[in-house]
């Protein structure tokens, strides 16, 4: 989304006027999709466990950190690996 804003006379003068000023069309955040690993079994009774995480765009920066496991019921030490 693009807007220009125009030069202001007034009493033959020119008051103001801006180059183009440019926003981003939308600012919302990209959808995301958590569905099972396409090769995890269905019950699984060790891990690893895998899960396969599809944006509805192209992100950056987005790395193990970024998951939490707070609320999981499973044991033991959870690690998060990211790949793809």
């Amino acid at each position: 989304m693009s807007a220009r804003v125009a030069s202001a006379v007034l009493l033959g003068l020119v008051l103001a006027s801006s180059p183009m000023l440019t926003t981003p069309a939308y600012a919302a955040s990209p959808t995301v999709t958590i569905d099972q690993g396409p090769a995890q079994a269905d019950p699984v009774a060790s891990g690893p466990i895998t899960f396969a995480v599809t944006f509805s765009e192209a992100v950056t920066g987005f790395d193990a950190a970024d998951i939490s496991f707070t609320g999981s019921t499973a044991g033991g030490t959870l690690v998060a690996a990211i790949s793809g």
